[in-house]
C-alpha cells in the first residue's frame, strides 16, 4: 500500500531539510485540527495524509528516534480517524500493517503492540466512542496551545 499526497517538488524539499519538514508537519496537523472543528472530514483526511507522508519522511531521516516514532504513530492514529470519517475508501488493516512494517524497518525501541495500541483502538473501536476520544484529544491540544498569563 502506497499513499502519495505530496508532489515531488515538496517531497524533495522535505527530504533535504528536516527543519522544513518539522515545520510543515506542525502546520499540517494544525490545519487538520481546524478541519476537525469545521467537520470537513475529507479536507481533514487530506491534511492528515500530507502530515503522515511528512512524518514518514522524518521517521526515515531521524533513524527512529523516540520523537520521530512518537510523531509517526500519533500522525498515523489521527490519519486513521480521518480515514474513518471521510468518504474516501480505506483499508485500515492494510494501513496498520504498513505502519507496523515502517516501525520495524526503522528500529522502533518499544514493543510494536504497545506502540500500535492507540492506532488499533482508533481503527476498530465503534466510531461514536472514537469521536469522543478525538474531541477530547483535540480540545486538550487546543488548550495547551493557548498562552498562559
Amino acid at each position: 500500500m502506497k499513499m502519495v499526497f505530496l508532489c515531488m517538488k515538496h517531497r524533495t524539499k522535505l527530504v533535504e531539510s528536516p527543519q522544513y519538514a518539522d515545520a510543515m508537519w506542525n502546520r499540517l496537523m494544525l490545519l487538520a485540527r481546524e478541519k476537525f472543528d469545521q467537520m470537513a472530514w475529507n479536507d481533514m483526511f487530506l491534511m492528515h495524509g500530507n502530515a503522515f507522508e511528512v512524518a514518514t519522511i522524518l521517521l526515515r531521516h531521524e533513524s527512529a528516534s523516540n520523537d520521530s516514532v512518537e510523531r509517526y504513530v500519533r500522525t498515523a492514529t489521527e490519519f486513521a480517524y480521518s480515514l474513518r470519517k471521510s468518504t474516501y475508501p480505506s483499508d485500515l488493516p492494510l494501513f496498520i500493517a504498513m505502519v507496523k512494517d515502517a516501525l520495524k524497518e526503522h528500529g522502533a525501541q518499544q514493543p510494536l503492540d504497545t506502540l500500535l495500541t492507540p492506532l488499533t483502538d482508533v481503527a476498530f473501536t465503534p466510531l461514536n466512542e472514537v469521536d469522543l476520544w478525538m474531541h477530547t484529544l483535540f480540545s486538550a491540544g487546543a488548550n495547551a496551545e493557548q498562552t498562559r498569563h
